[in-house]
Formats: C-alpha cells, structure tokens, sequence
C-alpha cells in the first residue's frame, strides 16, 4: 500500500477514535440518542470520504484545488472537503466534427438547441489538370473532419482545456483552420485525388497544435466530401448534357464519313461507267466507218429512243418514215449480202 493512502488510513482511524472516546465521555454525561448520532455522523464520514476509480478512467486527487498526484485505478480514500478527485474517460473518443451527424443541422433558419452546422470550406481554383470533370471549380463544400484522440494528462487537460466539450470545439476550430489553408489551393475535384495526403497533413498539424492540451492524437483524417443532392443532380445533368452531346458529335462524324465513303464509292462508278461508255463510244466510231457499223448506230439511236419515249410511233411521221426507211435498207442489204 502507497505511502498517501496509509497516512489517509491513519487520519481516518485518528478521527474514528476520537469520535469514539468521545461517545464514551459522552455516554456518562449525554443521553444515548446524541451518541449514536455522533457514531452516525462519523461513519458517515468516513464513507463519504471513499471512492472508486474505474479502469477505464483517469484521475487527478486536489488538495483544496491544489493538485497533488494522479489517482490509481480502484479505491482511494480522499477527505471529504479536504480533497477532490477530478475523473474523465481515458479511453478513446473518435468524434465527427464539429459533431455526430445525428447533431448536425442542415437546414435554413436558426440552429435548434444541441444542433450544430456543419463546417463549410470554400475551394479554391482548378489547376487545369481536371477540366472534364464537373467538380473541378471553385464552390462551398461541407467536409467532415474526424478525429480519434484520449486524455493523457488530466491535470494538463483540466488547466488548458476544462472539458471533453470544450476540447471538441477547439478540435473542430483548429481542423477548419488547417483545413481551410489546405483547401483553398484546390478545387474539390483535386481535393478528392489528394484526401489521403491532406488526411495525413491534417493528422500532423493537429498533433502539433494540441501537444500541450493534454491529450493525444491517435489519428485523424478527412471523410469524402458531403455535396449537397442539388448541387449533386445538377452535376449529373451536366454530365448526362455532355454526354449527350459528345454522341451526337461522334454520330454526325460517323455520318459525315460515311457520306464521304458513299461519294467516293459513287464516283468511282460513275468514274468506271463513264470510262465503259468511253471505250463503247469508241469501238461504235469504229463501226460506223462501214455501212453496217451506220445501221447499227441508226438501231441504237431508235432504241434508245423509243425506251425513253413516252408515247407511240404513229404512222405518217417523221420518225416512222425513217425506221421504216431503214428497215428497207436493210432489206436490200440482206439482198446484196446474198447475191
């Protein structure tokens, strides 16, 4: 057993017995009744002056708000309104800032009693590296910074801090400081590739801010950022708009050459049709030098002719004189080929 609690034990059992002997004395002159409150009144005392620490706290003994020493997991005796004890959880705290989401007030008006904002950065502009994406601009957007952390020093926190409420404020003022100097070089686009860096930045900066608080930083880091669903839907309308756009562009380039092939393709056989014609034109002028190669012209004129002809030969006319001239050319061909 420490040194302190046996001199504890002792002032304890020198009050006990003084408080004894004088019941005894008080036996022979007083009447029962202001004994046994006497007896009462110093066990009272005496347990009022026990206490108990858990494992899982942390403990500072004052002596009239002197400190003295820290206080051991278990029982201690500490006089009552002689000595205070002074506890706080020395596990760990994990905490969402500037509070747990459940506490975080999004709407317009007055924040409600217990209510919190949520912390609001403004981003910087973008370096040009992230053009196509529709988060790469200057805007406000709500970043959740968290924090896991314990009391190491309970006397230190006390004197710097006070509270576990106040040691979260100040935890939620020094993130947006930091935050706010690292944000405002990068769109939240940037910001999104980079958390992890930030994050690690953001972990070792606050560690070297709360060094003298008393408490320790055991990590920290940057949750992915919370867009609002307005600003949301009209990123995905932007998206849906460019998207729908590229594919009209990519559809009329795709027509477009295939417009481009379709001409090609057709004057190469116009190109291939008019050298055919060429060459018949040519071998026909051959022909025509002799009476036959004539006839055949005359034939191919009067068919080509009638096939686009829209109406009928009639007896009498011109045209019908001259094929029938050329049939009785023919006739005396016929003849003179078999003479």
């Amino acid at each position: 057993m420490k040194k302190e609690t046996m001199i504890r034990l002792v002032v304890i059992s020198i009050v006990l017995f003084i408080g004894i002997m004088l019941e005894i004395f008080l036996v022979s002159v007083l009447k029962l009744g202001l004994v046994i409150s006497s007896i009462a009144l110093a066990v009272s005392y005496a347990i009022l002056s026990l206490g108990k620490l858990d494992v899982s706290e942390i403990g500072y003994m004052y002596l009239w708000g002197r400190p003295i020493k820290i206080v051991d997991p278990g029982p201690y005796i500490a006089l009552l309104g002689i000595y205070q004890v002074k506890k706080e959880l020395k596990t760990f705290y994990q905490d969402e800032l500037p509070a747990e989401p459940e506490k975080i007030y999004t709407g317009d008006g007055q924040t409600p009693d217990g209510m919190f904002l949520p912390i609001r950065i403004k981003f910087g502009q973008p370096d040009g590296t992230l053009k196509d994406d529709p988060y790469d601009q200057p805007m406000v957007v709500e970043v959740t910074p968290v924090v896991q952390w314990y009391i190491c020093d309970l006397n230190m926190f006390r004197s710097t801090i006070g509270t576990v409420e106040e040691c979260r404020k100040s935890l939620s003022d020094k993130a947006i400081e930091v935050l706010n100097d690292r944000f405002a070089q990068m769109s939240p686009a940037k910001a999104l590739l980079d958390l992890a860096k930030v994050s690690e930045e953001y972990e070792k900066e606050l560690r070297a801010e709360t060094a003298a608080w008393g408490i320790m930083i055991k990590n920290a880091y940057v949750k992915p950022f919370n867009f609002s669903h307005k600003l949301n839907m009209s990123v995905v309308g932007v998206a849906s708009a460019t998207q729908d756009a590229k594919t009209k562009i990519i559809t009329a380039e795709a027509d477009k050459k295939a417009g481009i092939l379709d001409g090609e393709k057709i004057a190469k056989a116009l190109s291939l049709k008019l050298k055919a014609e060429r060459e018949n034109t040519k071998a026909l002028a051959k022909m025509c030098k002799t009476s036959e190669g004539q006839i055949v012209l005359w034939i191919n004129t009067y068919t080509e002719a009638l096939k686009n002809a829209k109406y009928s030969i009639i007896p009498g006319s011109e045209l019908f004189a001259s094929v029938a001239g050329v049939k009785e050319m023919l006739s005396k061909i016929q003849e003179g080929a078999q003479s």
